[in-house]
């Protein structure tokens, strides 16, 4: 399988990468800083051509044209938007709209740029599927249970439940299943220490549950169980 993840030079987008390689599949590796990323850069050591990194800002559309342009596999099967920001503390009454414009970007606007730049290459593909990482913050049902900080955050994935599932049915026609997954609370920088979840047990979840949805399940949300979310 070829595979395509952004946001890889650390937390849950280095451990998908790192499973994905050792599952045997090809993966091209995005990150704003790749020359940062030493954990990719032990991976490249140890999987050689397997892995591919490239320098990628989803937030910038000519950044996300030209890898576009760069990426050297003549299809994609598997694509993970993975890459995200998070405006902790950013809650009523003391909202900085500058931070939530960001993070939707990031977090909604800039998944769909990077989609429509390899389309084409999904079409192509063998069982082509897109996985975007959203979170059960950008549950509208679930808000009761979870709060009301980080406002960008939660908008963001909400609009990136949205994005996935207009996507489902668009790219329908040309077999491609469209998914939005939570990968649970993952001790990362952004999930902080208290998690309960390790990177690696989540990039496993989410891709055991991947492999087994198909095209009968796009436009679906599933946390990284496989156990669908409430909108």
């Amino acid at each position: 399988m070829i595979c395509v993840v952004t946001g890889t030079n650390r937390g849950i987008g280095f451990a998908l990468t790192k499973e994905l390689l050792s599952r045997g599949h090809e993966v091209h590796a995005t990150a704003r800083n790749p020359e940062q990323a030493s954990g990719l850069k032990g991976l490249k050591e140890k999987f050689g051509d397997k892995l591919q990194i490239y320098q990628l800002d989803i937030a910038d559309h000519q950044s996300v044209k030209r890898f576009a342009e760069e990426l050297t596999a003549e299809r994609i099967d598997l694509l993970i938007n993975n890459a995200g920001i998070m405006d902790k503390g950013n809650r009523f009454p003391n909202i900085s709209m500058a931070d939530v414009e960001e993070v939707v970007k990031v977090d909604a606007l800039a998944h769909l740029d990077v989609t429509l730049a390899l389309v084409d290459k999904l079409k192509h593909g063998i069982n082509p599927k897109i996985v975007n990482i959203t979170s059960i913050l950008g549950s509208i049902e679930l808000v009761k249970d979870f709060g009301t900080d980080a406002y960008g955050y939660r908008i963001g994935k909400a609009a990136l439940n949205m994005i996935s599932r207009l996507l489902a049915f668009d790219l329908m026609h040309y077999g491609i299943s469209v998914y939005a997954v939570h990968p649970g609370w993952v001790r990362t920088r952004m999930g902080g220490e208290a998690a309960p979840i390790l990177p690696e047990e989540s990039a496993r979840g989410i891709i055991d549950t991947v492999s087994k949805l198909t095209i009968n399940d796009s436009g679906g949300y599933f946390d990284w169980q496989g156990r669908r979310l409430p909108w």
